[in-house]
């Protein structure tokens, strides 16, 4: 009896497991990109090199800015504001970040000012294909390109979203669901791969949004 039991909710959880799999596979990329949630409030983690910060964040998306709002420990709210401007805002703290990603960049022989600036476009571009949910060109079941050069792949019920920023340097933003609704844990790296097997994180954030 407690092995039929077992089975039962072994065969129910992959059961919906595998459901939603399906229900994600199934969809099309204006469905997906839908379920991307950039309105909401949640905890955030940054870490750029060594320094790694932990905060509450309130982020809304609108048709000319993406606004991420951001408690800081001992610094109050720091707003940053993603338009069609690419960066309308930067704070001291933000002034911060920025210091020490161009570093990095600079450390790792990329030319630093132009590297920085392919990322604030493809975070404008990314911006204005989660409002809009259009002009994706599908190219295989689940892969498609959004925009020159960004590419959205579904794996599971996980979409990625990959851009060259500058030769073996790339920017990659993970979606993924805690729950059925939304994708409302999202993901973003700057990353280097020398090989398939060596990934260095130069940046990485994690939003987790509650509502």
């Amino acid at each position: 009896m407690i092995e039929m039991k077992i089975l039962i909710i072994c065969f129910l959880f992959w059961g919906c497991s595998h459901y939603a799999s399906q229900r994600a596979s199934e969809q099309s990329i204006e469905s997906l990109l839908k379920k991307i949630q950039l309105n909401g409030e949640g905890k955030a983690r940054l870490e750029v090199e060594s320094n790694k910060y932990v905060f509450n964040f309130s982020s809304q998306l609108t048709e000319k800015n993406w606004l991420v709002g951001m408690e800081i420990p001992f610094e109050g709210e720091r707003v940053l504001a993603f338009g069609e401007s690419h960066l309308s805002r930067e704070e001291n703290f933000l002034t911060e970040l920025r210091f020490h990603l161009l570093n990095a960049l600079k450390e790792k022989g990329y030319p630093a000012s132009q590297t920085y600036q392919s990322f604030l476009q493809v975070i404008h571009q990314y911006r204005e294909l989660v409002y809009h949910q259009k002009n994706c060109r599908q190219e295989s079941q689940e892969r498609w390109e959004c925009f020159p050069g960004g590419k959205f792949t579904l794996v599971g019920d996980e979409l990625y979203l990959t851009v060259t920023l500058n030769k073996d340097l790339f920017l990659e933003v993970r979606h993924r669901y805690i729950g059925e609704k939304a994708f409302n844990r999202i993901g973003m790296s700057v990353f280097q791969l020398r090989n398939s097997a060596s990934r260095k994180v130069l940046l990485n954030q994690e939003l987790f949004f509650f509502r």
